[in-house]
């Protein structure tokens, strides 16, 4: 019970489209009330189908140039419309129609990131005429009434976003800082008894792959917003939480210690309950960065208590040894620089500082993305394109009468159609189910005759539910959407019980063309691309890892701009990987290619950069300059190793590992002298290095049994 009361359980309010559900419901229940003014149903059904339209097409792109957003999307929405209607009895018209406007539509996405969204709509509103043609007796209305639905939300949006220009960003910022704080907290179960390491290991790769993308999404609101008003960023203090955030995440993924040996040293100690403790209530303080803070510092005392006794308890500095109580100095010290960070403003380095403008795109490069058919979204827009003419054939085809709602096959091939099978195959089962048990639950709705009051009510409802839970829990998502459409066509006069069959069977009908397009026309395996990712993520560590080093030969901590892009794209390109292991699952057995050797890399790589971010905090340390001469000599081994794994996984063909067994055996080497002229707390730093270098050997090992490379010199290999 408490599972599927979780499931159940609504997103946050503090959802990003909590707002779009708000502003949707609001117009819904205006329209429909207008039921009781006399105001005839079919009317204020088709205003709240186009207000659902056009909530699909909100994006924060619209604002940067409003006047510009709304005459693009009222062109669209009225071609699609009224070209339904103009040529709803002319099939060979009508056929053509719809494979060039889907086709042209969805080409739109290589324009602008708000023309992709805007076109979906547009095609959703015409898919809405064809389901509402045969309930007018003047067909040519219902194109008004959509469209006044939409541009009701439209201007409703611009001016909510004129009082409140900065909701997307605060809405986002408190989602990524309760990511942030999920990801300390699932790291304090180090220290609880009986945790599964590996498990745990998994888990928080997971999480630090979403706090990537929601700090790469908090970068594109930053930009956005930046192109509507130049220093809206600075003076709104968004860019500086932007900002806290990158060093909370740097300080949160560091890993700069053996936790499961640290808490097997001192299981009969308090520490690990203590460090628990510690690492939650961070946690907490993380979760609420976007809020005012109580000026109470309970925390920081705590901290300082436990570093306190660690120093003045010999048989604990014994019981640790020396390694492993600088290590624990540390994460106190790091521990103790997180909780200073969560309770003061932190300044972006540059106060000035503009991010570059995406360029605008030129005729050429626009032309070649249109025509080129080796381009993806070329071929993801044919793909639809005729799907969508395929569905109108098979609709031609259905015999009996279906009061127009054959058309719910063409509604199903729109929305489940991605742009490669993985994401298709995701939502194929989702949506299947979501509109049966939707088409069920309406019909159920209808047949019991419940007064029309309440049934306006549900439908607003419903309609409020699918856009709370359309990026949390699809599925459900699917359910309300498809309850909404129902009850809505059902206010429109359409006999819902008479249809239900029709709809079920266009539903199957339409998820069966689907799987045979994504399936057999240009499929997009994922599989294909799983080199070009990894190389990807090789080369964005390798430009963090030199931006560290350099600031190891300068004895300097920066956080100039060169760095900082070089983390944020590290860790952004190792949260694509994990995001490209789990879109394999959904792929056929026969093309999960190298499924295991991914998600077993996926975890090295992260423990890498982990590694690489503990590193990074120690860059500021005074040692001597010969070892700084090593640090840099160990660098430029560990680029080449880097630069060796980045070639066996982009070569096809088995290749020889013994240059990067060799290259291994110097790093090792190098530490060796390193270890000799570091002393104290320096150490750590030869900690993380060994650390990294044990995570490429085993990266090594893991390609030389998936890739089956050639041991040319077998003895060798065992000896390292």
């Amino acid at each position: 019970m408490n599972k599927i009361w979780h499931y159940l359980s609504p997103p946050s309010y503090h959802n990003p489209q909590f707002l779009i559900a708000s502003k949707a419901a609001f117009l819904i229940i205006c329209y429909l009330s207008g039921y009781y003014f006399s105001i005839p149903i079919i009317y204020v059904a088709t205003l709240a189908l186009g207000v659902v339209a056009a909530a699909l097409a909100d994006h924060p792109a619209l604002y940067v140039n409003p006047l510009k957003s709304l005459w693009i999307m009222l062109i669209s929405f009225s071609l699609a419309a009224y070209s339904v209607t103009w040529l709803y009895h002319y099939p060979v018209f009508f056929a053509v129609g719809i494979f060039s406007s889907t086709f042209l539509f969805v080409m739109l996405a290589a324009l602008e990131a708000r023309f992709g969204p805007i076109a979906m709509s547009a095609l959703i509103a015409a898919i809405y005429t064809m389901l509402g043609y045969a309930q007018y007796q003047d067909p040519w209305q219902q194109p008004w009434f959509l469209l006044g639905g939409a541009l009701s939300y439209i201007l409703l949006s611009f001016i909510i976003h004129a009082i409140r220009p900065n909701q997307s960003l605060r809405q986002h910022s408190k989602e990524l800082f309760i990511l942030l704080a999920k990801y300390q907290a699932e790291k304090a179960r180090y220290f609880k008894a009986h945790t599964n390491t590996e498990q745990l290991q998994l888990s928080l790769a997971q999480l630090s792959s979403q706090a990537s993308l929601a700090l790469a999404q908090m970068r594109r609101l930053l930009l956005i917003r930046q192109a509507q008003k130049r220093t809206a960023n600075q003076k709104s203090g968004y860019l500086n939480l932007f900002f806290k955030a990158q060093l909370l995440s740097e300080r949160i993924i560091s890993s700069h210690i053996d936790y499961a040996a640290l808490h097997q040293k001192l299981i009969d100690t308090d520490i690990p309950k203590q460090l628990h403790f510690i690492m939650l209530e961070l946690a907490k303080r993380i979760s609420r960065q976007t809020e005012v803070l109580s000026a109470k510092n309970t925390l920081a005392d705590t901290i300082a208590r436990l570093a306190t006794r660690l120093r003045g308890e010999i048989h604990l500095r014994e019981a640790l040894g020396p390694v492993q109580y600088n290590q624990l100095s540390y994460m106190l010290a790091n521990l103790k620089q997180m909780e200073k960070i969560t309770r003061q403003d932190t300044p972006f380095p540059t106060q000035d500082f503009q991010f570059e403008a995406i360029e605008a795109l030129t005729w050429k490069v626009l032309w070649q993305r249109l025509t080129n058919p080796t381009n993806r979204l070329f071929r993801h827009a044919l793909r639809q394109a005729l799907c969508m003419l395929a569905g109108y054939g098979i609709i031609l085809l259905i015999p009996g009468p279906s009061h127009g709602q054959d058309y719910w096959l063409l509604l199903t091939t729109l929305l489940v159609t991605k742009p490669n099978y993985s994401a298709t195959r995701q939502k194929l089962f989702e949506r299947i189910a979501g509109t049966l048990i939707g088409i069920a639950i309406a019909s159920g709705l209808v047949a019991i005759h419940m007064p029309t009051m309440l049934i306006l009510i549900i439908t607003a409802l419903s309609g409020f539910l699918f856009f709370w839970y359309f990026s949390y829990r699809y599925d459900i998502a699917v359910i309300m959407i498809t309850i909404f459409v129902a009850l809505s066509l059902n206010l429109l006069g359409v006999d819902s019980l008479v249809t239900v069959s029709v709809r079920v069977v266009a539903t199957l009908l339409g998820a069966l063309l689907v799987y045979l397009a994504v399936r057999f026309i240009w499929p997009d395996w994922l599989g294909n691309h799983t080199p070009a990712i990894m190389t990807q993520l090789l080369k964005q560590i390798r430009l963090y890892q030199n931006c560290i080093f350099n600031h190891y030969q300068k004895q300097q901590a920066l956080e100039d701009e060169p760095y900082r892009m070089a983390r944020f794209h590290a860790h952004t390109a190792e949260a694509e990987l994990m995001n490209h292991w789990r879109g394999l699952l959904s792929e056929p057995v026969s093309r999960r290619t190298q499924l295991s050797l991914i998600y077993q890399l996926s975890g090295h790589f992260h423990a890498y950069l982990s590694h690489l971010s503990a590193l990074a905090l120690y860059r500021n340390r005074t040692i001597s300059p010969r070892s700084i001469s090593l640090l840099g000599e160990i660098n430029q081994t560990l680029m080449e190793t880097l630069s060796q794994i980045e070639s066996v996984i982009s070569q096809p063909q088995p290749i020889d590992m013994e240059p990067m067994q060799q290259i291994i055996r110097t790093i090792n080497e190098q530490l060796r002298q390193l270890i000799i002229d570091l002393h104290g707390d320096e150490l750590l730093i030869a900690y993380q290095l060994q650390q990294m270098t044990e995570n490429l050997e085993q990266i090594q090992s893991l390609l030389m049994t998936h890739l089956h490379v050639p041991e040319l010199h077998p003895t060798e290999y065992h000896h390292a």
